[in-house]
């Protein structure tokens, strides 16, 4: 496949294929702009494209969740002798790929490091705020926001970027500050309405502080105007939850229905089990209602997005001793156990034994 698609494109030196990759990268080809700028640094007839391609392919292997990868050639790169502002830049995707990788001690030596260097730098700075919150020191991680937004260096776009940071602070911090998370987040949609990332953010803070309907409202409003797409399919997951949370069970149907398989990534566990615990909770709901056929079917869709999820295989379970299907009963209590006892939720095994136990003693009861 790399052959083929090596030999389909018309590019012949280090800047065509760099020039290729950053295009492929854009429209998210990220698969394909490795290819090709792993192609570049292979030729190598740009001496001083070098350091800028392998960048490029570093933050190419991030995306690919290539960590390893990424962190090798920026290693590579890190040992280039450029001028300040190049050497923070290769810093901070160095320590951005540690950052993902979930090494957040390792990438915060880096971040501060290539603080050191270029201290104005509101990129490097902003990626150390964010390592901070990572690691619930959101006091620091706030300090570091406030500097960037005080910087005459701003621009709209890292303005927006920085204020969605500062609201995720207050909004994951313990206690929460959801009156500071929502100012944060209202000014980044004034400037930005389409942005579907922060009105999820935005529609959190709504739920938490019982404000159900008006995010419902506003996030309702963003779907009559845009498509469903992967970049707002955590945006409809809110939606749907919030709908379930407020009984609006027909609503909750139709919109999960629109979720077909192009729409998630099935590498990335979150959002699976998002999705299936969504499934799981329509199907419930139709348990309860006496509704076989629609219950079986969001159960199956349930486990079909994440087959790890025990709770889904738990009331699959007890669906099918409501049924009198104690052959089937048997099978999913099995898998419930099965995979509770792998998640690294020690007390989920013991969990779902007790839940188990305490709804088929109530149903043979009521039997």
């Amino acid at each position: 496949m790399e052959d083929k698609f090596v030999n389909q494109i018309q590019a012949e030196s280090t800047a065509e294929y760099n020039e290729l990759g950053m295009k492929l990268f854009g429209e998210e080809n990220y698969s394909d702009a490795c290819i090709a700028l792993e192609r570049a640094i292979e030729i190598n007839d740009n001496p001083e494209l070098r350091l800028q391609v392998m960048n490029n392919l570093g933050n190419c292997y991030v995306e690919l969740q290539k960590y390893n990868e990424a962190i090798e050639i920026l290693e590579q790169a890190s040992k280039f002798e450029v001028d300040q502002k190049q050497y923070a830049l290769t810093l901070n995707n160095l320590g951005t790929a540690y950052q993902v990788k979930g090494d957040f001690d390792k990438a915060m030596t880096i971040f501060q490091r290539a603080c050191v260097v270029d201290s104005d730098n509101l990129v490097v700075l902003h990626a150390l705020g964010v390592n901070f919150s990572k690691t619930g020191e959101y006091d620091l991680a706030l300090e570091v926001f406030e500097k960037i937004l005080s910087s005459k260096e701003l621009d709209a776009n890292q303005k927006m970027i920085t204020l969605t940071s500062k609201g995720n602070c207050f909004l994951f911090k313990k206690p929460p500050e959801y009156t500071k998370a929502l100012e944060c987040y209202s000014t980044v949609i004034e400037l930005a309405p389409d942005d579907s990332v922060v009105l999820y953010y935005l529609a959190k803070c709504y739920e938490q502080i019982g404000k159900k309907g008006e995010a419902i409202a506003k996030v309702e409003k963003y779907f009559e105007a845009h498509p469903l797409n992967k970049r707002n399919l955590r945006l409809l997951n809110k939606l749907a939850t919030l709908y379930i949370t407020n009984k609006m069970w027909e609503d909750a149907e139709k919109n999960i229905s629109k979720v077909t398989d192009q729409f998630i990534d099935r590498n990335y566990w979150e959002e699976t089990f998002a999705w299936s615990r969504l499934f799981s909770r329509l199907a419930q709901h139709f348990s309860h209602q006496g509704n076989n056929e629609k219950a079986l079917f969001y159960f199956d869709r349930a486990i079909f997005w994440n087959d790890q999820n025990s709770y889904a295989h738990t009331y699959y379970a007890l669906h099918y001793l409501k049924m009198n299907d104690i052959e089937n009963f048997n099978v999913y209590k099995q898998k419930a156990l099965d995979t509770a006892k792998g998640s690294k939720n020690k007390a989920l095994h013991k969990n779902i034994l007790e839940l188990i136990e305490s709804y088929k003693n109530e149903i043979l009861t009521r039997k």
